[in-house]
């Protein structure tokens, strides 16, 4: 099938899995998916109805369902529960972690040791970032060695920092609400970063 489908895999399970880090040879995956077609030519795909991914992280399936009225339809697992979490496993798509957690670590910039409190995720210049999990923006201007930064408080009170951004989405400003997922800014090296 058409490589398109593998943006289904990383938006779907993007609560249970960092596709950089958690693949590995031997995983596996299947899906059911419409298929469109004028006459004998194929058009496009439809709805992904399920999926599954398979691996050294576990096993992991995404169910179609739809209520009846005007309810949206979302994914589920095989046990009836919403793929959607407190926060995403990752907040781009296609990133390596670059840089930990560490309270030891050798600052890349200043070249002094000082505590590395976030995870750094290293992707192409421009790639969007997405809000981790629905919330408010609260902040949305440069700062410092942060750089560019927006902050999101969400609907559960934590509260994510999103730093070294390019720049931010357009049509947002502080007070606007995210759903998970929506993009607020993309990747960059503003304030202290060096890649």
């Amino acid at each position: 099938e058409d490589t398109n489908l593998v943006s289904f895999f990383v938006d779907v399970f993007a609560y249970d899995l960092n596709f950089y880090v958690d693949t590995h040879p031997g995983d596996t995956y299947r899906l059911l998916v419409e298929k469109e077609y004028l006459e004998e030519e194929f058009i496009g795909y439809g709805r992904v109805l399920a999926a599954e991914y398979q691996g050294k992280a576990g096993r992991f399936r995404a169910l179609w369902w739809k209520a009846s009225g005007n309810a949206e339809g979302r994914y589920y697992d095989d046990k009836g529960r919403s793929l959607e979490k407190t926060l995403l496993k990752t907040p781009l798509k296609f990133a390596r972690v670059s840089s930990g957690f560490n309270p030891k670590r050798m600052h890349p910039v200043l070249h002094v040791q000082k505590g590395h409190w976030g995870t750094d995720y290293a992707a192409p210049p421009g790639t969007p970032i997405w809000s981790a999990a629905p919330g408010r923006i609260t902040y949305r201007a440069r700062r410092g060695g942060a750089g560019n930064l927006v902050i999101v408080k969400h609907d559960n009170g934590l509260q994510t920092l999103y730093m070294h951004m390019s720049k931010f989405k357009s049509g947002q400003r502080v007070g606007s609400r995210v759903r998970a997922k929506d993009g607020i800014g993309y990747v960059g090296s503003t304030g202290l970063a060096t890649g």
